[in-house]
């Protein structure tokens, strides 16, 4: 019997950015493109809003590959 999978199955994301707070990763933020990644890190280094109270950030990049329409 096959599996049913309940759930998203959308756009793979650009990146992952994992958020530190006292340490430890405690949210996660997902970007569709480049331009949206570097928005979300310029936020981070301006201190503006949430992103600005991490200690720190780690990125994961998907393997997207550009699709041509």
């Amino acid at each position: 019997m096959k599996p049913t999978y309940i759930g998203f199955d959308g756009q793979t994301p650009y990146s992952v950015i994992g958020w530190f707070v006292d340490g430890v990763i405690k949210r996660k933020t997902f970007t569709y493109n480049v331009d949206e990644h570097q928005d979300i890190l310029a936020m981070y280094h301006n201190k503006i809003g949430l992103y600005g109270k991490c200690d720190g950030y780690t990125v994961q990049y998907s393997e997207v590959k550009e699709r041509v329409a």
